[in-house]
């Protein structure tokens, strides 16, 4: 049996392919193609990567002998299929033989230009967990060097066993993130998963995007995970709360900069370009302090309506509001 993983990265359309390959399981199956629910969290081997990076096991709700479960659900097919994006994140890959060996896997990862992937994580950092950092904090705490990550999987299972893929438009096969990835299983499900549509998973942007910033200062992660898809149901009040965030020229040329190196070497070693923005990403300022009165009465006056959780912790919020600083006079 072969071993396909697909690693990530994240914001490179790994949850529309999750979700296509967890929906049509039995037809991989009918291929020769086994999706494992083993691990499975959200359509996705989340908790296998968690597993492991050394999460322990009941924390997981896993067993011991989780390893051999997966491997005995895809006994009898010709190919198991794992995706998570959080598999991109394992410092050592070498812990990933255990479950697909060398010689028998194939690891294929999708990665972006530096200043586009930076802000889409960010953004999505902000809306699904507890991130309350500026976007000039977030560059300076989450490294992007996809040449450190791809060596680390080249290193436990040889570089012609990675395949590197550009996740921009033009650069993709059918300009498709899922008839890209088909490309590598078999022909004939490609054309019956290639019709599949599946809704696309808003960003959060503009003040929507600000106030999560500021309501994560007294949110727990978990907490911050749960009320994630109320403020993607409010993408669609106003034009400014989804899409990309505006990406000031300082900071395109800071990263322009900081990854010159990383993109050199990708050029060098995989023949692989990725040409550099060099000009102001346009998007929703976050914050829009000229609009960020009315855009609050948008955010409360549909929270309300539809008694959202977040509710319960902007009233934690407003508790430090209601406090009398005193004034220095």
């Amino acid at each position: 049996m072969q071993y396909l993983l697909h690693i990530g990265t994240n914001k490179t359309g790994t949850s529309s392919l999750q979700r296509i390959f967890f929906d049509n399981r039995a037809l991989l199956s009918e291929y020769g193609i086994a999706y494992p629910t083993v691990g499975i969290e959200t359509a996705a081997h989340h908790n296998v990567s968690r597993a492991l990076k050394g999460v322990q096991l009941d924390e997981l709700g896993m067993s011991e002998n989780w390893i051999e479960q997966l491997h005995a659900e895809c006994q009898g097919h010709d190919i198991c299929l794992l995706s998570s994006e959080n598999f991109h994140t394992i410092q050592h890959p070498s812990n990933v033989l255990p479950l697909c060996p060398r010689g028998r896997t194939k690891v294929i990862v999708y990665i972006r230009e530096h200043a586009v992937y930076l802000t889409s994580w960010y953004q999505q950092a902000i809306q699904s967990r507890n991130t309350s950092m500026t976007l000039d904090e977030f560059i300076d705490h989450h490294p992007a060097n996809h040449m450190t990550m791809i060596n680390g999987w080249v290193e436990a299972y040889g570089q012609e066993n990675v395949i590197v893929r550009h996740y921009e438009r033009d650069a993709l096969k059918e300009r498709d993130i899922v008839a890209d990835f088909l490309q590598f299983l078999d022909p004939e499900i490609s054309r019956h998963l290639a019709k599949v549509k599946i809704a696309s998973n808003p960003s959060v942007s503009g003040n929507l995007l600000f106030f999560k910033r500021v309501l994560n200062v007294f949110l727990s992660k978990e907490e911050s995970l749960s009320i994630a898809n109320e403020f993607s149901d409010m993408v669609d009040l106003d034009p400014t709360f989804g899409g990309r965030i505006a990406v000031q020229q300082n900071q395109i040329d800071r990263i322009k900069f900081q990854y010159r190196n990383d993109r050199r070497d990708l050029n060098s070693l995989y023949n692989f370009n990725i040409r550099a923005i060099d000009k102001p990403i346009k998007g929703s300022l976050c914050p829009d302090y000229d609009r960020l009165e009315r855009d609050m009465e948008k955010i409360m006056d549909y929270s309300i309506n539809m008694d959202f959780k977040l509710l319960q912790f902007v009233d934690r919020m407003n508790m430090l509001w209601k406090y009398r600083f005193p004034s220095n006079a």
